[in-house]
C-alpha cells in the first residue's frame, strides 16, 4: 500500500518566483514552508496498491487534452492564519479539464474523496506551512511582492509518500505527464 497525491507542478518564471518567495519569508521569519516545488492540488492524497492503474488513467488523459491557463494571483490565509497561500483561479477550460480529470478518477473504486476534493477544492500554492503565530508580519512583509502570474495547467504529476532514513515523511514525485499544448 502506498500513499499518492497528484499535483500541477508549476514551471517557469512562476514557480521561480514563489521559490525564491518562500524561501526569503523562511530565511527572514524562521517558519516552515513547503518542501516540494510550487504546485496546486489536483487530488488530496490517497491510500492504493494500484500506482500502475493510476498512472495508466493519467497518461491516457493527457493524450488527449490541451493544457489550459490559469491564473495566479492574490495572497491569502487560511487555519486562522497558520497557513499563507496564493490563489490559483481556473478559467472555464481550466475547471472543465479539471471537472473532466476528477470524473475519470472517480472509475477507480479504491479512490477515496475528501471534504476538499473535486468541486470543493481550493486551488492554490502554499508559500508558508505554518507562520508560526507570525502571519500579520508575514502578510507585511509579503505586500508589494505580489505578482499575477499567466500559467498554465499543463501537466498531472503523481508524487508517493516516503519516509527518509531518520523518520521524515516527503513527497517523491513518481510521474509526470504533460498535456498537449
Amino acid at each position: 500500500m502506498e500513499t499518492l497525491l497528484i499535483q500541477n507542478i508549476l514551471q517557469g518564471e512562476a514557480c521561480d518566483y514563489f521559490l525564491k518567495l518562500s524561501k526569503e519569508v523562511k530565511n527572514r521569519f524562521n517558519v516552515c514552508i513547503p518542501s516540494s516545488a510550487p504546485h496546486f492540488t489536483i487530488k488530496y492524497k490517497f491510500n492504493t496498491t494500484e500506482y500502475n492503474e493510476v498512472n495508466k488513467l493519467v497518461g491516457n488523459f493527457v493524450k488527449s487534452r490541451k493544457k489550459e491557463k490559469i491564473f495566479i494571483k492574490n495572497i491569502k490565509t487560511f487555519k486562522e492564519g497558520k497557513v499563507i497561500y496564493v490563489q490559483v483561479s481556473l478559467g472555464k477550460s481550466a475547471k472543465n479539464l479539471y471537472k473532466d480529470f476528477y470524473t475519470s478518477l472517480e472509475k477507480l473504486p479504491y479512490i477515496t474523496w475528501g471534504d476538499f476534493d473535486k468541486e470543493n477544492l481550493n486551488f492554490h500554492i502554499t508559500l508558508v506551512k505554518d507562520s508560526g503565530g507570525k502571519c500579520d508580519e508575514i502578510l507585511e512583509f509579503l505586500r508589494g511582492k505580489e505578482k499575477i502570474f499567466d500559467a498554465y495547467f499543463d501537466n498531472i504529476s503523481i508524487l508517493s509518500l516516503v519516509r527518509d532514513e531518520i523518520g521524515n515523511d516527503a513527497w517523491k514525485i513518481k510521474s509526470r505527464n504533460f498535456l498537449q499544448n
